[in-house]
């Protein structure tokens, strides 16, 4: 995603979710919403982060998932904990070119302190419909929902962390191939580029010329940041593509 489809993504984000902050403040029902990490249910499984709150007699929040396949359309409820019946929380959860999907939760209140969001293999009914990830996590009193981060910078740091980097990208690898293309992550001289980087398969991966190497493997998101102070191309290999050019970053072009 080009940097200025993070910040366009991130400012469409903030704006939705003035909105639920506004309602909770005037309303004595709302809480302080639980940041969840969603873990995947099998290795190397989507994984993603939830907010959670309840606001107006609902209970709301954006969510992000990465790792599925582009296009997918999927079911996600919440319930009290992982693993049990839930109600369905949004309409039409759908990935995009890059295996990320972006979602708006509303369903009924979930009663309890605690409260968990699942993703379903598929948009059909919970029964017969496996569970690919979920997370649950405490609700307490007080509090607005946060700002939402973009679906690199999800892939980039942990719940209620802020984004410092001035460029993030997230390169995800299928059998050495990078989902959605090869990507250019475009940045200016003494940017500071943060890039997470996830492998089907066991991986090293290395940005050429900066001398920064990262292992990755199924389940887990591979994370590293450098700063670039000199303008050119500098291209990610990945161990799995053969040495091959997964992305690029460019510089000051």
């Amino acid at each position: 995603m080009s940097r200025r489809g993070v910040i366009l993504v991130a400012c469409a984000l903030g704006f939705l979710l003035a909105g639920l902050a506004l309602g909770g403040l005037v309303n004595s029902d709302a809480v302080r919403p639980a940041a969840l990490e969603l873990r995947p249910v099998e290795p190397g499984g989507p994984a993603g982060l939830a907010s959670v709150g309840r606001v107006d007699g609902r209970t709301v929040g954006p969510l992000a998932v990465w790792g599925l396949e582009p296009g997918s359309r999927h079911r996600v409820e919440v319930a009290v904990e992982c693993g049990e019946q839930g109600l369905p929380a949004v309409d039409d959860l759908v990935a995009g070119p890059n295996g990320v999907a972006f979602g708006r939760m509303r369903a009924p209140v979930i009663s309890g302190g605690t409260v968990a969001v699942t993703v379903f293999s598929a948009a059909d009914e919970a029964e017969g419909n496996p569970r690919v990830s979920c997370g649950q996590g405490p609700l307490e009193a007080g509090g607005v929902p946060p700002q939402p981060l973009s679906p690199a910078e999800l892939a980039l740091v942990g719940p209620g962390e802020a984004a410092s980097a001035d460029v993030s990208a997230l390169i995800q690898l299928r059998g050495g191939e990078p989902v959605g293309g090869v990507q250019e992550i475009r940045a200016a001289p003494d940017d500071v580029v943060a890039l997470g980087v996830r492998s089907d398969v066991p991986d090293q991966v290395a940005l050429d010329g900066l001398g920064v190497t990262v292992q990755a493997g199924p389940g887990v998101i591979s994370r590293f940041s450098v700063r670039v102070d000199e303008p050119g191309r500098y291209p990610i290999r990945a161990g799995s593509a053969g040495d091959e050019a997964v992305g690029v970053v460019v510089v000051g072009e």
